[in-house]
């Protein structure tokens, strides 16, 4: 096999390969493992990767399938792989008309992208994603398999903060034709590859918002498997939390509706992603925050933190979102306070200071401060409501915890009760 593969002869080359492949087909894992690692340590990769290039096509279909092979295996043999020259060869191979070989191909550069940070920087500064990308620009000219494929490709390159090479090639518009995709793996793929995406730079996001990506998510709501819907939401809170437009298109395409859907839904999932994204949007702009308070979504934020049995992330989401209404607008417009009063929002903080999310604690005193400090018409209702509940007994509570003794917390609901209700900071007679 050694002495056959740099033959010069095709014949002797093909039948050396091909017992090659025979062993790496080997239903046992330790004679293919043997198999790579023969293949590395011949230094014989590069008389393979150069058999990419035959006109033979039954030979470079079994050398794109040892190539494959050997980078399944380990990062040094990958990137014995990636040192001899491959990653060109195995981009011209896109020319085949073999789908094994190009399949074998693909597979190959998806798995060099995804070994190390280092093997994929040298992918993307070789571009090694055009061939994905080809195929993704126009997916009904190839196979269901040869598509998935591309697209596992296409996600395992865009990690975040070393995606700006694929996006400067064009990926942007690929991406939004994947999302009216019928296939729900396909979809679920290309949400992913949003998600890491929008992860990465604000500028990175701005570049998906204006390539008009969010409609394409907002529609994926009510007809997407729970797992795209998933990614969906969580592109959508990035997406919030990063670009002032971003949010204002979201906003125009319906998204507050789909936030009240939900987080009502049975799923935990659906209601922990609509409650971050939702915390994110308040915090943005004076509009935002009215139009929020405007579509009914208080009411619904409110259940979620008083509702003893919701999931605590979701929870301390909610209370991040009605301190943020409170905090950041209700001082300076009196009409959004006592719309926040009315709704029970003061009682909802009231709850929340019983959570173990210590930050979700925090922020719950800063909303109560809010209401018993802002002068307003509201201010000696809120402040009865307060004492006629058990939000001194709360307060009290929290003075005490362990866990919360001598942090900011602490601090607060010591401000609270000695500079608002003076007569309930003292501890009880025993």
């Amino acid at each position: 096999i050694v002495s056959g593969i740099p033959s010069s002869n095709l014949d002797l080359q093909l039948e050396s390969v091909t017992k090659v492949g025979q062993l790496l087909r080997s239903q046992k894992q330790s004679a293919a493992a043997k198999a790579v690692q023969a293949v590395v340590d011949s230094g014989l990769l590069p008389n393979v990767i150069n058999m990419l290039s035959s006109s033979n096509a039954t030979l470079v279909s079994e050398a794109s399938w040892i190539l494959f092979n050997v980078t399944l295996g380990t990062s040094q043999q990958t990137s014995a792989v990636v040192s001899a020259g491959a990653i060109p060869k195995l981009v011209a191979v896109f020319a085949s008309d073999v789908e094994d070989t190009m399949h074998n191909a693909l597979l190959a550069l998806g798995n060099i992208a995804g070994d190390s940070d280092e093997l994929r920087g040298v992918f993307l500064e070789q571009r090694a994603f055009r061939p994905a990308l080809e195929i993704l620009a126009d997916p009904s000219k190839f196979s269901a398999k040869i598509v998935n494929t591309a697209t596992w490709v296409m996600e395992t390159c865009t990690a975040p903060l070393v995606v700006q090479p694929v996006i400067d090639s064009g990926l942007i518009p690929e991406i939004i034709k994947m999302l009216s995709s019928d296939d729900p793996e396909f979809l679920w793929e290309a949400t992913w590859i949003v998600v890491n995406i929008t992860a990465g730079s604000p500028e990175q996001t701005s570049t998906v918002v204006e390539a008009g990506v969010i409609p394409k998510l907002v529609t994926l709501f009510p007809i997407s498997p729970d797992n795209t819907r998933h990614n969906a939401l969580l592109c959508v809170g990035q997406i919030i939390r990063v670009s002032v437009p971003g949010t204002e298109a979201l906003i125009n395409a319906g998204i507050l509706d789909t936030f009240k859907i939900c987080i009502t839904s049975e799923d935990v999932r659906d209601r922990k992603e609509a409650c971050f994204a939702a915390s994110n949007l308040v915090v943005g702009t004076l509009s935002h925050a009215k139009t929020l308070m405007d579509s009914g979504l208080v009411p619904l934020v409110i259940k979620v933190i008083v509702n003893q049995e919701e999931a605590l992330k979701a929870r301390g989401d909610a209370a991040w979102t009605l301190s943020s209404l409170a905090c950041n607008w209700g001082q300076d417009h009196q009409d959004m306070l006592n719309i926040l009063l009315e709704a029970n929002s003061l009682e909802a903080f009231c709850t929340a200071l019983t959570l173990k999310d210590y930050s979700a604690v925090e922020v719950s005193l800063k909303g109560i401060l809010v209401f018993v400090k802002t002068q307003c018409d509201g201010r000696q209702r809120a402040m009865e409501r307060f004492k006629a509940g058990d939000g001194i007994e709360r307060l009290r509570a929290v003075r005490f915890r362990n866990d919360i003794y001598r942090t900011e917390a602490h601090k607060l609901a010591q401000t609270i009760l000695t500079d608002h209700f003076p007569e309930f900071s003292m501890p009880a007679r025993m």
